[in-house]
């Protein structure tokens, strides 16, 4: 049994050897022999692949390694739109949230120069017509205005008869303006 191992073990060795031997000398193309015999048998030809089927898929690769590339520098360019969208986004973010700050500002400066309109008319409507008329020439004239046209027509009356005509003139246009 040794020596029939033995004898297997060199007759294998010996074949592969004058196989590739006459393979080198290109006596006998050995590969090509086995490519032939299999795809004649048709149940491994549908599993044989030959030198044109893996050009047309290296091909293949190629195309599809340029598309992937083209996508990959458009996403790498809409993400830098994204970015400078999301950088823009949060400017006018910051911008409105200042501008909401300013406009609650001015609200409330407003709320608080209508209060003390409102107290400063109240005092006027107190006071004797040639005293408050004596102090309103002494105002800003817009300002003056405003007083008069919170106070009641009558004190508002009584006031302007009062002060000198030009002055009287020109608050009672700045007060028919509004």
């Amino acid at each position: 049994m040794k020596k029939a191992l033995f004898f297997l073990i060199l007759f294998i060795i010996l074949s592969a050897m004058l196989i590739w031997s006459l393979n080198a000398l290109e006596i006998i193309n050995f590969k090509a022999s086995v490519v032939n015999l299999l795809n004649r048998i048709p149940f491994v030809q549908q599993y044989m692949i030959t030198k044109a089927d893996i050009e047309a898929e290296k091909t293949k690769n190629k195309k599809f390694s340029a598309e992937i590339q083209q996508k990959d520098e458009k996403i790498a360019s809409l993400e830098g739109e994204i970015e400078e969208l999301k950088k823009n986004l949060k400017e006018t973010e910051l911008a409105l949230e200042a501008e909401k700050k300013r406009n609650e500002k001015l609200s409330s400066d407003q709320e608080t120069k209508e209060e003390k309109l409102n107290k400063l008319t109240e005092i006027y409507r107190r006071m004797e017509a040639p005293a408050a008329a004596s102090v309103i020439q002494q105002l800003d004239r817009e300002f003056a205005a405003e007083v008069l046209a919170n106070l009641k027509e009558e004190q508002a009356a009584a006031i302007l008869q009062e002060l000198p005509e030009g002055l009287a003139a020109e608050l009672s246009k700045i007060i028919g303006s509004e």
